[in-house]
């Protein structure tokens, strides 16, 4: 595409600042390219493993997400090691373009090229589910509530990073490279897998100077006279620096890396907030967003030319939530629009107890923490004991990924937990760069964990038997209403898929 530079003006030549990105075109890296070459005097370099994906339907598409998992040509589809607390089954860790890209106009700000908006409502359901956990005493939070009285806890319609005309999705290609991509200065090439920053060594400082990269079978270098940048997210970057030879002498050594920098930290102080499957209901009504996710997985399967070349059912989105109406048909329908945020008093009489014991494993354990860790768990226990700040969170879904009855309407509650205590691992398997890491979240390791899990999984089922929710609700499919016991609880949802929300973590 005559947009992109061809590997003959970035092989061999010389930038002030080569940023490295991720797998897909839309990440934050683009940002810093659309910054740094606003200034015409400065020339910038963005290598990215991917394809561009230009008008691409699987990119734009808001339901495209579905379709692009698992294939290489989107996905790193990366696999956990075996977690022991989750019957040494791996976990997926997919890493393509994310279903909704949420945003808090609080925090990017009102302003920008990335568009905000409300999707259609996917089941008809969020309305029943927000009126009975206001029943159970949790409020749902407007943007008018918000504005008199800032608050994280809450019931809430989500905003999503879409198009409100066009119905499509909004990203750092879109509004951040697009517009700026024609700079003279600034040179975008795709299809760059990074293998190693080139570095120069003098007494103790070690300097990076570039980046070495294949494209197209072959290894070229890139040379930086200002900075390196990294920016390939939180399993790519400290694998690139591991490569480097910066990080754990430990893990180097075994692997015949030499070592120019010796940083424990690369790789460590991983935490997720992963999904629980949660409870998956059955739901009154037509069959509709379960079929036409699995649909869409299966036509990619067997006809993806035609699943491509299908013209995109879009459906206007909204800037006012009280606008946002409910679609199942809209290719928005696979975006999840409703989501609470809860801490953990308002769901458990037990929260004093498990900070209690919390508290005391962290002063049991202190001494074998590495620095810094122990400031991070005060931190985190001063978030537990807040009842105001949520400790975990209940989304709605219109579909189950767990269950098989494809054919049935399905509502599910993942829950998520908003402050991991587990500190996993992402460290490269081998010198190979194309190596898959090894990825060690260490799901369900923690008690605390489990046990907010468990929590938020009784309450969710509390919902699911509240009005008016519960009278969209047919059947409880799983676990099932004959799993009562926290232990058939705990030892149902460790056995069960668990996902990752894509919100890591970790320490380069």
């Amino acid at each position: 595409m005559d947009k992109l530079a061809p590997f003959q003006e970035v092989a061999g030549k010389t930038f002030d600042f080569v940023i490295i990105g991720k797998y897909n075109p839309l990440t934050a890296g683009l940002v810093l390219a659309n910054r740094l070459s606003e200034n015409s005097s400065v020339t910038v370099a963005v290598l990215e493993a991917g394809k561009a994906h230009f008008e691409d339907p699987l990119v734009d598409k808001v339901d495209g997400w579905l379709q692009q998992m698992m294939k290489p040509e989107y996905d790193w589809a990366f696999f956990t090691v075996p977690q022991p607390y989750a019957h040494n089954k791996p976990a997926r860790w997919s890493r393509l373009v994310q279903p909704d890209d949420v945003g808090d106009v609080n925090t990017i700000g009102r302003d920008g090229p990335i568009f905000l908006a409300y999707a259609p409502m996917s089941t008809g359901a969020e309305a029943s589910f927000q009126k009975a956990v206001e029943q159970l005493g949790v409020a749902t939070v407007t943007d008018t509530a918000y504005e008199v009285a800032p608050q994280t806890s809450g019931s809430y319609k989500m905003l999503s990073s879409i198009d409100p005309e066009k119905g499509t999705r909004a990203s750092s290609v879109i509004g951040y490279l697009l517009p700026i991509i024609h700079r003279p200065n600034l040179k975008v090439l795709t299809e760059a897998y990074v293998n190693k920053i080139v570095t120069r060594k003098e007494g103790d400082i070690l300097t990076a100077t570039g980046v070495e990269f294949e494209h197209g079978g072959n290894v070229y270098q890139v040379h930086a006279t200002k900075e390196v940048i990294l920016s390939a997210g939180a399993i790519k970057s400290p694998n690139i620096l591991e490569l480097s030879g910066i990080g754990d002498r430990r893990v180097l050594e075994p692997l015949g890396i030499p070592v120019l920098k010796d940083i424990p930290g690369v790789g460590a102080n991983v935490q997720e907030h992963y999904t629980l499957t949660g409870l998956v209901l059955g739901k009154s009504g037509e069959i509709s967003v379960q079929n036409r996710w699995a649909d869409g997985t299966k036509e990619m399967r067997q006809a993806p030319d035609a699943a491509l070349s299908r013209p995109a059912h879009t459906s206007t989105a909204t800037t006012k939530p009280e606008e946002a109406t409910v679609d199942e048909s809209s290719a928005n329908a696979t975006v999840w629009t409703g989501i609470t945020y809860l801490p953990l008093q308002r769901v458990s009489e037990r929260a004093s107890s498990i900070i209690e014991r919390q508290t005391a494993k962290n002063q049991r354990e202190a001494a074998t923490y590495p620095p810094g860790l122990q400031e991070q768990y005060d931190i985190q226990l001063d978030i537990l004991r807040n009842s105001q700040i949520p400790d975990l969170e209940i989304m709605l879904l219109p579909v189950s990924f767990a269950a098989p009855f494809i054919g049935k309407p399905y509502i599910s509650l993942p829950i998520v937990v908003s402050h991991p205590f587990a500190r996993g691992t992402i460290h490269i398997s081998s010198a190979d760069p194309k190596a898959a890491p090894l990825i060690d979240p260490r799901y369900f390791e923690e008690e605390t964990e489990r046990d907010i899990l468990l929590e938020g999984f009784k309450f969710a089922r509390k919902i699911s038997n509240t009005s008016p929710f519960k009278d969209l609700v047919v059947a409880e499919v799983l676990p099932g209403p004959e799993v009562t016991e926290d232990r058939q609880i705990v030892g149902v949802f460790c056995g069960l898929s668990v996902n990752d929300a894509s919100r890591q973590r970790r320490r380069c």
